[in-house]
């Protein structure tokens, strides 16, 4: 396995076929799913030292395994991966029915996580999901390493569904719900969106990736060793901080693309160029509502 396997495919294909592009904005869906219950069962888990890592590595390989193979089926790409919750992008023809028909299938998949046996007893795991479609805004940034970025109103959209919709619900924004079928919705619900009632029709479909490989790193080079020589899981001892910036829609909105490529460039150099001084390890970013972290 090589480094670009640990990126979204999107920024693999990026990073080989135009570096230089600072930003993009391709029409797409995107699929916010947020797990529920993971962090009691770490935190049960954690004193059971190593032991307890392992199985808690076991459990969310297994599950996180097993929710990425359905969305891959209809050409999901894992841009944003954040603990308990996962940012997939679809891209392409119908890439809102296969968004909608990736999410049930996540779901289903949770079906089977409700009464989940591990060494500290029975755990439920529930999950809500949210889908938005339109413009995904996209930012490659940084000195040290080429960071994929991910925001906007269709990012931001799509988590406000996310965090209206109930467990074991997908709610879907008015962006996304125009190219379904009237008969897999429901009437509106919170944020004005509308649950997701049935898969709708949609092709299966694989993400396509390079054969090459980028120049340029889209990940902190001193994980490389780790990544390519495997780490076991473990419990430590850690000081883990989050650098959150906001007004990321506004600026977007009121200055364009251009412009804000330009100051995510300044910023995202500025924490890398300040942690490698520092020998402090970037875990990569994350997007939130109108904003976004470094982790």
């Amino acid at each position: 396995m090589t480094l670009p396997a640990y990126l979204a495919a999107l920024h693999h294909t990026w990073l080989v076929e135009a570096p230089d592009r600072r930003w993009r904005d391709d029409p797409g869906s995107l699929v916010f799913f947020d797990i529920s219950g993971f962090t009691p069962l770490t935190e049960r888990l954690a004193s059971r030292g190593k032991i307890g890592a392992e199985e808690l590595t076991d459990v969310l390989g297994a599950v996180f395994g097993q929710l990425l193979g359905a969305a891959d089926r209809f050409g999901g790409d894992t841009l944003k991966f954040g603990g308990d919750a996962v940012l997939l992008g679809f891209l392409g023809d119908d890439h809102e029915a296969r968004a909608c028909a990736a999410a049930w299938a996540m779901q289903q998949v949770m079906r089977g996580t409700r009464r989940l046996k591990t060494s500290i007893g029975t755990v439920a795991l529930r999950a809500s999901c949210g889908v938005a479609s339109g413009p995904i805004h996209a930012f490659l940034a940084g000195s040290v390493f080429d960071e994929l970025v991910v925001g906007g109103p269709t990012t931001t959209s799509a988590l406000t569904m996310e965090a209206a919709a109930h467990a074991g619900e997908i709610l879907v924004a008015p962006s996304t719900a125009a190219a379904l079928p009237v008969g897999v919705l429901g009437s509106p619900a919170g944020a004005g969106g509308r649950p997701l009632l049935g898969a709708p029709p949609a092709s299966e479909t694989a993400l396509q990736r390079p054969l090459a490989e980028p120049e340029r790193p889209g990940l902190q080079p001193s994980l490389a060793p780790y990544l390519l020589h495997g780490a076991e899981g473990e419990h430590r001892q850690a000081a883990v901080a989050f650098l959150q910036y906001r007004g990321l829609d506004e600026f977007l909105a009121a200055h364009g693309p251009d412009s804000t490529a330009t100051a995510l460039g300044e910023l995202l150099s500025t924490v890398q160029d300040v942690c490698v001084r520092r020998e402090v390890t970037i875990i990569g970013t994350d997007c939130d509502r109108g904003s976004g972290k470094v982790v």
